[in-house]
């Protein structure tokens, strides 16, 4: 176990020299008095970018503060892009009024839910 590890002498950064260890501060900020002590504030973590986890070909667009929405491509839908919207046969599923329909043509629409 390492000295940086064993007492965690430093307040901010603790990097292993030969034989000992030396405290060092961000942003070339002192350490205070000789002690391993900075005179620097502690700075909350910073969070990690948001991962996009639209699939399928969808984009992830920001809708907010640490929030992403999917933009699906044609023939995909939901949350996260992954309800195909055609069906076999190349019918297009989508949504009428409050029932699921399918369309097989520019004209043909069949109703698959009530």
């Amino acid at each position: 176990m390492s000295l940086c590890q064993r007492d965690t002498p430093c307040s901010h950064l603790c990097l292993i020299v030969p034989g000992e260890y030396k405290c060092v501060c961000p942003d070339n900020k002192a350490v205070k008095n000789s002690y391993p002590t900075c005179d620097a504030p502690h700075e909350t973590p910073k969070p990690k970018p948001l991962g996009c986890g639209c699939l399928n070909g969808g984009m992830c667009t920001p809708n907010g503060t640490n929030i992403l929405l999917c933009e699906c491509r044609d023939g995909y839908s939901g949350e996260l892009c992954v309800t195909p919207l055609y069906l076999p046969g190349g019918l297009v599923t989508g949504h009428c009024a409050h029932h699921t329909c399918a369309r097989s043509s520019a004209s043909a629409i069949h109703l698959l839910q009530p």
